[in-house]
């Protein structure tokens, strides 16, 4: 073993060819991780798999053993790894626990419904059948034998597809698992019913405000933190991992960091000055919101279960969402965490009425922002409407 130009390591087959790689130092859920990369055997790319080793002494000798199971005649080739293979390697990118777990989920659908080695052995007929059989099984919820059966949405089986369609087409391409060929291209889905982006009235939101004034008298955090969702159109797990040093008071800016982000992209959002103020004077040590695990201890209602004081982002998230929860039961007004950001860009598609304004500003694809353009256009064709109606109900005698 050789050290090549460009501090690119070589290695030597036993037949003589000589194999170019290089060893990279990635993060994941389980700690730093060193991974290979060196050029396909079969085809003009590289691949980049897993060591599992966290020294790079170690990830030395394991790069022997990577490259001679890739080159060497009969052995198994990255175009032929099994399922399980293909989970390890997914663990071991560089993603949000949520992507991880959404991947793992499409790839169990999948795997528990239609019986295949590994990626590379998936045509598209049996991507068909796995359409057809997914979303006419039903389903419990439970393992009990009288749990009730339920039928599964198209919406399920879309988000299914959708994820198993950018697996193939880019991280199992990428690892060398597959070719160019997507088996869940061009399926034949069941068709998602059309139904309007629901834009959550600014009455609602003031009842809503009301309610946590006279829920938590003196307690300004929850506020503040909806508050601060309703301006920057956030998801709530996003904005609850929001570092405190990301808020910039010279600017009035919140930065999302792409870590933190669900498309992995930053996002800076300006706020306005005097709730970067308050925020300022809120954050905590590390987290921007982590004052919340102290304070709820003194504004507990009484006989309220105690929660635990050390704050992750999970936490703060499962406890919003628990406060909205509470605000619907007691009220009957509908309200949840995706309402705001739903409503933060329709509100601004009816003032810009731009497309490629509402991706850029909030991060979202063309089709969403598309759908938020028409659910703006319908709002003005309402509150149009709503104003006409003197004009246009029937005068009387």
């Amino acid at each position: 073993m050789a050290r090549g130009r460009k501090s690119e390591e070589v290695f030597e087959l036993r037949d003589g060819r000589e194999v170019g790689y290089s060893l990279k130092e990635r993060t994941t859920k389980e700690g730093r991780v060193w991974r290979v990369v060196f050029r396909h055997p079969t085809e003009d790319k590289y691949c980049e798999l897993s060591t599992s080793c966290s020294s790079k002494a170690d990830a030395y000798s394991e790069v022997e053993k990577i490259i001679l199971k890739a080159y060497t005649a009969g052995s198994v080739d990255p175009r032929k790894v099994t399922w399980a293979e293909a989970i390890t390697e997914l663990k071991a990118l560089r993603v949000r626990p949520k992507t991880l777990e959404a991947w793992l989920g499409a790839i169990k659908a999948f795997t528990d419904t239609i019986a295949t080695k590994g990626p590379s052995a998936v045509t598209q007929a049996e991507a068909q059948q796995f359409v057809n059989l997914y979303f006419k099984t039903p389903y419990k919820r439970s393992e009990h034998k009288d749990a009730t059966f339920y039928r599964r949405t198209p919406q399920t089986v879309h988000i299914h597809v959708t994820k198993l369609k950018g697996l193939f087409s880019k991280q199992f391409r990428k690892l060398g698992f597959v070719g160019s060929d997507n088996p869940f291209e061009r399926l034949d889905l069941p068709q998602i019913p059309t139904m309007a982006i629901r834009v959550t009235s600014d009455e609602t939101l003031t009842k809503f405000f009301k309610w946590l004034e006279t829920r938590y008298p003196g307690w300004r955090l929850p506020a503040l933190f909806f508050e601060t969702k309703a301006v920057a159109g956030c998801r709530l797990l996003d904005l609850c991992s929001v570092r405190s040093h990301h808020l910039n008071t010279l600017d009035n800016t919140l930065t999302i960091n792409p870590d933190d982000e669900k498309t992995n992209t930053e996002r800076i959002v300006p706020l306005p000055a005097d709730l970067v103020k308050e925020l300022n004077k809120a954050k905590g040590k590390t987290y921007l919101f982590e004052a919340y695990t102290t304070e709820q201890t003194r504004h507990r209602r009484p006989h309220a279960k105690q929660v635990e004081h050390t704050f992750t982002p999970k936490l703060m998230k499962g406890a919003m969402a628990k406060l909205l929860y509470r605000f619907t039961l007691q009220t009957g007004v509908s309200l949840k965490s995706h309402d705001f950001r739903k409503r933060a860009i329709t509100r601004f598609a009816q003032a810009t009425g731009s497309v490629d304004g509402i991706r850029e500003a909030f991060n979202v694809n063309p089709a969403t922002a598309r759908k938020h353009y028409v659910a703006a256009q319908a709002l003005n064709g309402r509150e149009a409407l709503r104003e006409m109606q003197a004009v246009l109900r029937p005068k009387k005698g």
